[in-house]
């Protein structure tokens, strides 16, 4: 066991770090969150810097206000800050398009060229005292600080491992802080040291530092395997994660992280297909699990501003003289040392609070203690207030230590916490718009701190009493909205939220009324499921169900057991073969008619990015897929929609962008996408002593015979077998389509769509699929050759076609052999 697994194991305390494997735990993860989160020392340094710079004489001076009013001071110095939050709150907008479209590293990469433009912007309106450059400067560094508060935690909660994800995302705290403290020292170290210009013009230019830092480190590190996934770059995702968890593509972790990542955007593209702004609005506010993820989000980044965090950030040196500490001198040195109490205390939390403690507590015993010193300090402030030229009394001393000690608290909770859960409870479909909106949220509450606490800190009473009552109710408002709203998510993997906030439930709920409407009628619960992914091993022109032994079929697309031929009628001939599925139990055989792109002169097949065989409403089941079944779903002569059997569920759709507005039924879109999708149900009746097959439905009752299972007589309920198939358009036809869409199946038109199946599941697999029950979602189904993910039992060099000498795989040869 590695130092650094031995290290996690002996503090964190949840069911994941015991399970998972030692090698996940290495120097890669840690490198890749510190390069990161350099983006987050953006913000601290950013934040942290301003205050002191403008409490300087000499900056003031510099800029032409030095001997205005206090009011104009406030104002003028609430302006400065307010600027960078205004920055801040546009790019959060922008940033979920632009991670989306061109990936997290580079957007990262493009957030701390940004940064270091507007820090020479302000380093240059200092040189030049010209205040104006300063507001543009401080703009444009709040465009690239508000990026990266979007970027970092995304991008480190894709990449983590999920006993310790917590942990990982709270390193953008701690870099935050370590901004902080690192901006107040040298704001600290000038005043002692350095002279006009230098004492304003090196803390400023300093603010570029961890800007370089990120740009360096995100070059040398990888892009989030999840955005790839999205992407259906599965063979990039995989290689990522093999790299991060130092694990091989084989082994158990990386397969079931795989797994999981197909899983969760498989049942998000069930729900919505289309990846417009306004169809993931309407995702993520309509539907009611993502609506509440949507609430804690918006809410907890609000409630994270009111604690006060950022008017003591920002305006710290002012605080510690309102609180008595006269001197620009002292307060600066104040102001290191409340820097230096935050660094230790989100240390603290870090290390052995945010994977063991988990986040709900932590929110609730520090909004308890938040809220306690600072109705001490506003206390003190109402009680007695500090008098100018004399010294601090006792209690201004215990209202000081309170400053302290609320620091520590932010960072045992409120800091780090919130942007965990808004970073790790959101859909991955939905990940950057919701962590987008938390950031928005968060700079535009943040821009109000910004511009109103000075002005606060002059008219709420002595000492600025009423603004640290204000913000200790603010905490009680806080801990009970948590108390009854906020679950625990400590130790669960990115693709569990869905189960915990029930939106998984949904997608199975949703897909059952669209594809199965006039059978199910509308059945409102969850249904049990489970999965397998083969790979495309062969065109051939054969399908042994409807033209056994004849090579006289249109063209088809072979998954699963390489056995199959134009002979080929029972189990066993397929489970003597090789099989790409994923689950090494599952030899059966799934064809499809082959996709082809059309121009002027040739047909070009489509890839096939991904093939899925979901085996649904497994709870409903009574009986096993019988061995030897075999079945044909769709009609393979229909030319419009009206030959298409609505139980079948046909559908084609863009699952980004794209049109899904189409007049006729299994109809393709109408507007060109990059990707696209379609699926198909099959019969989920079946007689096992005759194999025969049907739909279930209502429309087999009659006045005396209504059976519970809906099936015909004679029948019962097996799993339902559903093909999802990608394909991958965007070489093919980059330029998408608008109007018929330049395709066609080998068999004619998207009508025609159709599947056969027959089955090669081992006997025990495939009554181990009846495990599942509606209670579980997910059911991973395990038999003798293994796990559900352990993957195929063959090379892939072993994966052939069983019947090399007989038939083509040629477009145009095939279409001379039809009959």
């Amino acid at each position: 066991m590695g130092l650094i697994a031995r290290s996690l194991r002996a503090i964190v305390r949840n069911d994941a770090m015991r399970n998972d494997p030692d090698e996940i735990y290495s120097w890669r993860v840690i490198a890749l969150v510190c390069s990161a989160c350099f983006g987050g020392m953006l913000f601290g340094w950013e934040t942290g810097a301003i205050g002191g710079v403008l409490a300087m004489e000499d900056t003031q001076k510099r800029f032409g206000y030095a001997d205005a009013s206090h009011k104009h001071k406030a104002t003028q110095d609430q302006n400065i800050v307010s600027t960078l939050q205004a920055g801040c709150f546009l790019a959060c907008f922008l940033t979920s398009w632009l991670t989306e479209k061109f990936g997290r590293r580079w957007c990262l990469i493009a957030t701390g060229a940004l940064t270091t433009a507007g820090v020479i912007c302000q380093a240059g309106s200092a040189v030049k005292g010209i205040i104006a450059v300063m507001y543009v400067g401080r703009f444009i560094s709040g465009l690239g600080v508000g990026a990266a508060s979007t970027l970092v935690p995304l991008y480190v909660s894709e990449c983590a491992p999920r006993a310790i994800r917590g942990g990982l995302i709270s390193f953008y705290q701690l870099f935050i802080v370590l901004g902080v403290m690192l901006a107040f020292w040298t704001n600290y170290g000038c005043l002692l040291h350095a002279t006009a210009p230098a004492i304003y013009i090196v803390p400023l230019s300093l603010q570029a530092l961890p800007a370089v830092l990120l740009i360096i480190g995100m070059f040398l590190s990888p892009e989030s395997p999840r955005w790839c996934a999205k992407q259906d770059d599965w063979e990039r995702a995989t290689t990522i994660l093999v790299n991060l968890r130092r694990l091989p593509a084989e082994s158990d972790y990386v397969r079931t992280e795989i797994q999981e990542m197909s899983e969760q955007l498989e049942a998000e593209r069930r729900l919505i297909g289309d990846a417009s702004a306004v169809a993931l609005a309407k995702e993520m506010f309509l539907i009611p699990g993502n609506r509440k993820r949507t609430f804690i989000t918006i809410t907890l980044m609000i409630c994270q501003q009111m604690t006060g965090v950022n008017a003591v950030n920002y305006y710290a040196p002012q605080i510690f003289g309102n609180l008595g500490m006269t001197g620009t001198e002292t307060s600066l040195f104040a102001t290191g040392v409340y820097g230096v109490v935050k660094v230790v205390g989100c240390a603290i939390f870090l290390v052995f609070a945010a994977d063991s403690l988990g986040r709900r507590r932590s929110l609730l015993w520090t909004s308890a203690a938040q809220a306690v010193v600072m109705f001490i300090i506003g206390i003190y402030g109402r009680v007695e207030p500090p008098v100018a030229g004399k010294s601090i009394s006792p209690f201004g001393y215990v209202a000081i230590t309170c400053i302290y000690l609320w620091a520590a608290f932010y960072q045992f909770g409120w800091g780090p916490c919130c942007w965990i859960l808004v970073s790790e409870i959101p859909t991955a479909r939905l990940r950057s718009m919701n962590v987008a909106l938390g950031a928005a949220t968060q700079w535009l509450f943040n821009f109000i701190i910004a511009r109103t606490v000075l002005t606060m800190q002059q008219t709420m009473g002595e000492a600025g009493y009423g603004m640290f009552f204000m913000f200790g109710s603010f905490c009680v408002l806080m801990g009970t909205f948590v108390w009854f709203f906020v679950p625990e998510t400590k130790g669960l993997s990115l693709e569990k939220m869905d189960e915990l906030f029930s939106v998984a439930a949904l997608a199975n709920e949703k897909e059952a009324d669209t594809e199965k409407e006039a059978v199910a009628g509308g059945l409102g619960v969850a249904t049990a499921y489970t999965v397998t992914n083969a790979g495309r091993f062969m065109l051939k022109n054969i399908d042994p169900i409807v033209t056994p032994g004849q090579y006289i079929s249109h063209m088809h697309s072979f998954f699963g057991s390489d056995a199959v031929t134009a002979n080929t009628t029972t189990s066993k001939e397929l489970q003597a073969g090789c099989s790409t599925a994923v689950n090494p139990n599952d030899y059966s055989a799934y064809w499809v008619p082959t996709l082809y792109a059309k121009n002027d002169t040739d047909f070009i097949v489509v890839p096939i990015s991904r093939f899925s065989a979901y085996y649904k409403q497994i709870d409903k089941a009574e009986v096993a897929i019988p061995q030897n079944y075999k079945v044909v779903a769709g009609n393979a002569s229909a030319t419009s929609s009206d030959h298409v059997d609505p139980l079948a569920g046909i559908q084609w759709f863009c699952e980004y962008g794209g049109s899904k507005e189409t007049k006729d039924r299994a109809a393709f879109p109408t507007k060109g996408c990059g990707r696209l999708q379609t699926l198909l149900l099959f019969h989920d009746c079946v007689n096992e002593e005759t194999l025969e097959s049907a739909y279930s439905g209502t429309h087999h009752w009659t006045e005396t015979f209504k059976p519970t299972n809906r099936c015909p007589a004679g029948m019962k309920r097996m799993p339902q077998l559903r093909f999802s198939i990608r394909y991958d358009l965007r070489d093919i036809l980059p330029d998408g389509w608008d109007g018929p869409a330049p395709l066609e199946l080998s068999c004619g038109s998207s009508f025609c769509s159709h599947g056969d199946f027959i089955n090669g599941w081992l006997p025990e697999a495939a009554e181990n699929m009846l495990l599942a029950n509606h209670k579980r979602d997910f059911k991973g189904v395990n038999g003798p050759n293994g796990k559900y993910n352990a993957g195929p039992l063959c090379k892939d060099e072993d994966i052939e076609d069983a019947d090399p000498e007989h038939g083509t795989s040629d477009y145009a040869k095939s279409k001379e052999h039809l009959i």
